[in-house]
């Protein structure tokens, strides 16, 4: 135990970590010359930590914002308008009404379909993306590992990642959460309630659809006003999950594991899309294996008076499901053994992490967090008198030690 206190001390130590953390504590938007500014500075703390030009990839790519802005606010205004004129029909019962009410409901379906579809793949610049979006630049930055003990070809990867851009927004995560909730839950009752009433005529049900309709409106004119800025310092979100990534590439730059590689990704563009990380795996899904690829994405650690510091989002949607029980069971394996805690906690919804491209892909991923940073996520508070140092040094040493154990498992796992 001794030893392992003394590896910790070394590599983990709190002034270190938010040394990083109060050094990228600025505005970083994609596409602004904060994040231009913040990529260079990524490329400098690994050489300092020890990595030569040749150990450090910097690769650029090409994006549009179409995904992430525009297209959020078309879905939002169709679904008002859609909302609007269901709103309208529920005040009459005729057979022109029904037919109406069927031709939007399949109209509406056959949009969204194609709308998520084009989402599944937004790092595609397609003629849409292209011509109503804006093109932005990024770049992702990151070190590779290599196995020690056999040839990297043929070795597992674990990758640790998080990203490097920051935005504001008209309001924070947790309300935008909550704003999704409601729209998703109000969607599904209204559809019963509007179903219902184009086959009867019970005044009850109408004045549920109405109600339900226009809870739906409300949340539409409210998600079309999240507008996207660069005034958040972006300390939490996420200066706390980049610390971890540098200081856990120091620790294995030393300390290489027998059986994986190891890959260190500080990834860009992730609040416009997730596009660094969709990038990342678009280039490199060739050389990754579904079962012995593991992500331990870091994302708004270190708020303050918490109970919970570290935790993981173990489930997710509706109905719950488990994101990855195998990391899920080798992060509560590994906090045991450190002697730390790490919560598991479900969100219906409202995530979109960089962890998306490789739940994609099939891969194990999964979110490590401190959930209540939501609060201050994406607004002009996000700053570093709200940090826990604490909290990013007990998240380096959980992942670190479920790496160890996943390298210890290799062959079981494989």
């Amino acid at each position: 135990m001794r030893d392992k206190q003394l590896i910790a001390d070394k590599y983990f130590d709190e002034d270190i970590l938010f040394k990083h953390i109060k050094h990228f504590s600025y505005p970083r938007l994609s596409g602004t010359e904060g994040e231009k500014q913040a990529i260079k500075e990524v490329a400098e703390t690994f050489k300092e930590i020890g990595f030569n030009d040749d150990e450090i990839t910097t690769e650029s790519f090409i994006f549009s914002d179409f995904y992430s802005t525009t297209l959020i606010k078309f879905i939002m205004m169709l679904s008002l308008f859609n909302m609007f004129l269901f709103f309208i029909f529920t005040y009459f019962h005729t057979i022109l009404n029904t037919v109406l009410d069927l031709v939007l409901i399949s109209i509406s379906g056959i949009l969204v379909y194609f709308l998520l579809k084009g989402l599944k793949h937004p790092e595609e610049t397609a003629f849409v993306a292209k011509y109503f979006g804006t093109l932005i630049e990024s770049k992702n930055v990151f070190t590779k590992v290599p196995a020690k003990k056999i040839n990297p070809n043929k070795a597992g990867n674990i990758i640790f990642s998080a990203h490097i851009d920051s935005k504001s927004q008209a309001y924070s995560t947790t309300i935008r959460v909550l704003v999704y909730k409601i729209w998703l839950y109000a969607g599904f009752f209204a559809a019963i309630f509007i179903l219902i009433d184009i086959i009867t005529d019970i005044e009850w049900i109408k004045i549920a659809a109405r109600i339900a309709t226009l809870v739906i409106m409300i949340d539409n004119i409210v998600l079309m006003l999240l507008t996207t800025g660069n005034k958040s310092l972006g300390a939490l979100d996420n200066a706390c999950g980049m610390t971890c990534v540098f200081e856990i590439a120091r620790y294995f730059r030393e300390h290489p594991l027998n059986n994986f590689n190891i890959w260190c990704c500080q990834f860009g563009a992730e609040e416009l899309g997730t596009m660094g990380s969709r990038n990342f795996c678009k280039i490199y899904e060739d050389q990754f294996v579904v079962g012995k690829i593991f992500q331990f994405n870091f994302e708004m650690l270190g708020i303050k008076g918490v109970k919970h510091k570290v935790q993981m989002m173990e489930t997710y949607g509706i109905p719950k499901k488990n994101i990855s029980p195998t990391l899920t069971k080798y992060l509560k394996q590994a906090a045991k053994k450190v002697g730390l805690y790490i919560e598991g906690f479900h969100l219906a919804t409202g995530a979109h992490t960089d962890t998306v491209p490789f739940h994609q892909r099939n891969y194990d991923s999964i979110d490590v967090m401190t959930r209540e940073s939501a609060r201050y996520a994406h607004t002009e508070n996000d700053t570093i008198d709200k940090v826990d140092k604490s909290i990013s040094r007990e998240a380096c040493l959980i992942t670190v030690q479920a790496a160890l154990l996943l390298d210890k498992n290799f062959k079981k796992l494989s």
